[in-house]
């Protein structure tokens, strides 16, 4: 589901089988140290390319994403109130929350909400309705609002950390000294769990790091699994490089785990941002993957209501 300013349109991942042989490899290469060029180099083709810059923290710099599709009008069955629910048990979404919603969408300002060091426009919330392909922001403040809850002093749930949408594509096609400033303020290894979104070839999945397993995990909605072993090594890599470089000392990775897990399948070629949020969501409440495609719309209408009040529905 397409976001990126600069797309990189390959097609080869799908294709090379045999990369899965390439990704055994390297569990090796995370022990032994070697250059992680190949994987970098196979990458390249697959992650859409994004030039970030950096603040004088080393943080990313938001690109304007002038060439993604920018929708001038939000899709208009989301000024209906209806109840979009398949399954009851989850919120309703109030006339009070409608209005809220209704008033996001016809915001005189452009700019309609400011958090997390992020502005949002009304054109990202025109991504979350009808059909429309999330984009960058909203996935970026949508895991930042979950980072954010996680540090609620009730301690209901796992303490986690999001990155950001362009580490991982930045991790992958420069290698760790690209991002090794990213986390200059933040102690990764501190956090109950890491969430990663993944933008690749026009498509959002979702990895995790937890550090409770402890283990390596990737979410994709479409189901693939070819090359999801080199997504998870390179991110075992990573873990290396910044143990070593944050704790002056290895890490050892001989019991971590590494999996492409069962997660809820979309039946559509538009809802793959929704689902990667919402996985972000329920891994970051310990909760089963147990929703689906039918749950999107009612989804998609309720991350506009958290998004502009900054707070996550439960359940």
């Amino acid at each position: 589901t397409k976001s990126k300013p600069v797309q990189l349109k390959l097609h080869r991942f799908e294709a090379n089988a045999a990369l899965e042989v390439k990704a055994e490899t390297f569990v090796d290469v995370v022990d032994g140290r070697k250059d992680t060029s190949f994987v970098q180099g196979e990458l390249l083709e697959l992650v859409d390319q994004v030039p970030v810059q950096e603040d004088e923290k080393g943080l990313p710099v938001y690109a304007d994403c002038s060439e993604e599709v920018k929708y001038e009008e939000p899709s208009p069955e989301v000024f209906d109130h209806v109840d979009l629910r398949a399954d009851t048990r989850f919120t309703p979404i109030t006339q009070r929350m409608h209005n809220i919603i209704c008033n996001a969408m016809v915001c005189h300002s452009e700019v309609v909400l400011s958090r997390h060091n992020m502005d949002i426009s009304k054109h990202d919330i025109f991504t979350l309705t009808g059909t429309n392909w999330l984009n960058d922001q909203i996935i970026e403040i949508y895991l930042a609002t979950i980072s954010q809850r996680s540090l609620s002093v009730l301690k209901m749930h796992p303490l986690v950390h999001s990155m950001s949408t362009f580490f991982f594509s930045n991790l992958s096609t420069r290698g760790y000294s690209s991002v090794k400033r990213w986390t200059k303020e933040v102690d990764i290894f501190a956090y109950d769990m890491v969430l990663v979104p993944i933008h690749m070839d026009s498509h959002w999945s979702l990895a995790s790091i937890d550090f409770r397993v402890p283990g390596v995990f990737y979410y994709d909605s479409l189901g693939n699994t070819i090359g999801n072993n080199i997504i998870l090594t390179t991110l075992l890599h990573y873990l290396r490089e910044e143990h070593l470089n944050k704790k002056g000392k290895e890490i050892d990775l001989s019991n971590y785990a590494k999996h492409t897990m069962d997660t809820p399948l979309q039946q559509n070629g538009s809802d793959c941002g929704v689902f990667c949020c919402k996985v972000a969501d329920y891994l970051s409440r310990d909760l089963p993957l147990d929703f689906c495609q039918d749950d999107m719309k009612y989804f998609r209408k309720r991350m506009i209501f958290e998004i502009v009040k900054g707070i996550l529905l439960e359940p």
